[in-house]
């Protein structure tokens, strides 16, 4: 397929940066999908794979995307070992999981038609923490016996920094 000429009679297009794919710039707007890995436009001779969660993915992307949790411990077996080369060895054991696009994106905004484009989040990673008002200056007793001038600052309490689990988008590469 051609690019058609614009208004002025010229043919304008754009390129991804990487994979030097020319497209017509009305495809930005037109919700043309795009592979959730690559970025790479779906084009009418070429169909991209649907996802549970109504993601694309291109056929490149798919001959090495992980499609489950069982898939991705390797990975971080090899993560565990690169931390631990550099003397920072990872003590706890942390849950790796791959999940649906949902799970770390709940209420993503903007979107039509299962075609995603935007920037989103690939992977999570979940801790806990408590923020608790600490006081800064002791009050004063006002009229009727009323606490007045408390000055409070909010405070992080943080548990030795463990991590509950890492959250992995599935179906990438």
């Amino acid at each position: 397929l051609q690019i058609p000429q614009n208004s002025a009679g010229l043919i304008e297009y754009r390129a991804h940066p990487f994979w030097l794919q020319k497209y017509c710039p009305s495809h930005e707007r037109d919700g043309t999908p795009r592979c959730c890995s690559c970025q790479r436009m779906e084009s009418t001779d070429t169909k991209y794979l649907l996802l549970d969660d109504g993601r694309k993915l291109c056929l490149e992307c798919l001959d090495s995307a992980i499609m489950d949790t069982h898939e991705c411990q390797p990975l971080y077996l090899e993560i565990q070992e690169f931390y631990e080369g550099l003397h920072m060895k990872i003590e706890q054991q942390i849950p790796m999981l791959l999940v649906e696009r949902q799970a770390l994106n709940e209420a993503m905004e903007g979107e039509k038609n299962g075609h995603h484009h935007l920037p989103e989040t690939r992977g999570l990673c979940l801790s806990e923490e408590q923020t608790v008002p600490t006081i800064l200056r002791r009050p004063s007793i006002g009229a009727g016996y009323r606490v007045i001038d408390m000055i409070t600052e909010p405070f992080r309490l943080i548990r030795r920094c463990e991590v509950t689990a890492i959250l992995v988008l599935y179906g990438l590469p």
